[in-house]
């Protein structure tokens, strides 16, 4: 008797878009070397699926870009949500 082992692999993608009535915020990012549109921690969190902890703790291992200056909330770059 023998065994068949059938594998099913299914890829997906999304896309986010993501509007706002208000000009976007933009902000040199550091990593990316460029100016980059940004998102607060809760909009990233949103767009992530994630939660406000999980986000920041992407932030803390450096897989997501902290952005922003001393004078308001923290920003995260758009571009490391695609990475």
């Amino acid at each position: 008797m023998t065994i068949k082992r059938v594998e099913i692999i299914i890829e997906t993608e999304r896309i986010v878009q993501i509007s706002s009535r208000s000009k976007s915020l933009i902000f040199w990012c550091v990593t990316c070397a460029k100016l980059m549109p940004a998102f607060t921690v809760d909009e990233t969190a949103l767009v992530l699926r994630a939660s406000r902890e999980e986000v920041l703790r992407r932030l803390e291992a450096g897989q997501l870009h902290l952005l922003g200056n001393n004078a308001g909330p923290a920003r995260v770059c758009s571009s490391s949500l695609l990475k």
